[in-house]
């Protein structure tokens, strides 16, 4: 090959007089892998840097198999992340998309969501969101240590006269602190949060 056809070749290839070569990225952010070396080949089927949007992060969430037709893309979301002082930060968001089936190994249903950047958030991160219902999807949060299971089923222990009762319910969602119940209980009634064991012993 001659010396013209090399550099008729490297002007194509978009390259400098010096053989140099200016690769921008289509977004801005920061650049969280390298692949190439100085010298090295760049492979065509591999990204030589891979660039992270820092406006923007996407979520991949593993929801419990009984939300996997109560959560629907559009659904909005809401990160809770910890702060210096002890403060909580909440980072909001939405469902993009929601898997359209189960994962047979671990019984969860996979989704994504977007959530804008926040200081302290990084790439790779282990967050819990919490995922708000449309407004036609009414529920009764309670705390997490009120609903037990008995014979597999979600039940609380509803007060009823001198005691407590137990009723199945439907979990409609779980926070870190907090279950929402879609059906069976309703606002105002008194669960037990403690004891739980013994009535669930007496129940049985």
């Amino acid at each position: 090959m001659t010396s013209s056809e090399n550099r008729r070749l490297v002007s194509l290839a978009g390259a400098g007089p010096d053989g140099t070569m200016t690769l921008r990225a289509p977004i801005g952010g920061r650049v969280s892998h390298v692949g190439v070396e100085t010298g090295g080949p760049v492979d065509l089927m591999s990204a030589p840097f891979v660039i992270e949007a820092t406006s923007r992060y996407q979520l991949d969430l593993a929801l419990p198999e009984r939300l996997a037709r109560a959560v629907r893309p559009g659904m909005a979301i809401e990160v809770r992340l910890p702060q210096d002082g002890g403060d909580m930060l909440t980072v909001g968001g939405q469902i993009v998309s929601v898997a359209p089936s189960i994962d047979p190994a671990t019984r969860s249903v996979m989704a994504k969501a977007s959530i804008g950047a926040a200081p302290g958030l990084v790439s790779g991160q282990n967050v819990m969101a919490i995922i708000i219902g449309s407004a036609s999807e009414e529920g009764v949060s309670v705390p997490n240590r009120a609903v037990t299971r008995i014979g597999g089923v979600p039940t609380v222990f509803v007060r009823s006269g001198e005691g407590f009762t137990p009723r199945a319910v439907t979990v409609l969602a779980e926070a870190s602190d907090r279950t929402v119940l879609s059906d069976g209980l309703k606002a105002g009634e008194v669960v037990a949060t403690s004891g739980i064991a013994e009535l669930k012993a007496t129940a049985e």
